[in-house]
């Protein structure tokens, strides 16, 4: 392993870190806007569905992290963001 990839490994990880941040915002603010169509006001779930979310987003990241350094830094976020937007549909479907 050159010293070039193993200088990259932490850029990918704050990369990775930066989409997970943004699609934490991207789930948290679609919860909120369905629960804001639905019923006219926030939903009463938001802190709990947040903090689901978070830990959803930082767990993985560590272990990532710590054991994958060398990882894709898309693959978490996406993952993430699809899981994130499939919750929010179903809460619409609620």
């Amino acid at each position: 392993m050159s010293f070039a990839a193993l200088a990259q490994a932490p850029n990918r990880r704050r990369t990775e870190a930066w989409l997970l941040g943004f699609v934490v915002l991207i789930t948290v603010g679609g919860y909120t806007c369905t629960g804001l169509s639905m019923d006219g006001r926030m939903p009463s779930g938001l802190p709990g569905f947040a903090a689901a979310v978070f830990l959803l987003a930082v767990v993985p990241h560590l272990a990532v992290r710590r054991w994958a350094s060398r990882a894709d830094p898309l693959i978490l976020p996406l993952a993430l963001l699809l899981t994130g937007l499939g919750l929010v549909l179903m809460y619409r479907l609620h």
